[in-house]
């Protein structure tokens, strides 16, 4: 696979994605995603997922993304566009 038009060959960076999730742990891993990193989110339950994801790591690339996803969403201690922050005070 070759980078598109006008996107500098040493800028450009493809990964294999390899192996997908069953159709089982997919549904699961959408079904965590949706409560922890939905529109509110929460660290503690964030914590909790990546934990559950952790898990299912080594199964697919879906899994994978996921756990990055959550350690990004986690470094974000304020809310974001639709994304709410419901554990962070923000100051008046």
């Amino acid at each position: 696979m070759q980078p598109e038009a006008g996107v500098h060959a040493a800028s450009a960076r493809w990964t294999e994605r390899g192996v997908s999730l069953a159709t089982a742990e997919l549904s699961v891993l959408r079904e965590l995603l949706w409560q922890a990193a939905g529109p509110v989110r929460q660290a503690a339950a964030m914590r909790r997922t990546l934990d559950a994801v952790e898990a299912l790591a080594a199964a697919g690339w879906q899994a994978r993304l996921a756990r990055q996803l959550l350690l990004a969403a986690l470094r974000r201690p304020l809310s974001l566009g639709a994304h709410h922050r419901c554990d962070t005070v923000v100051p008046a």
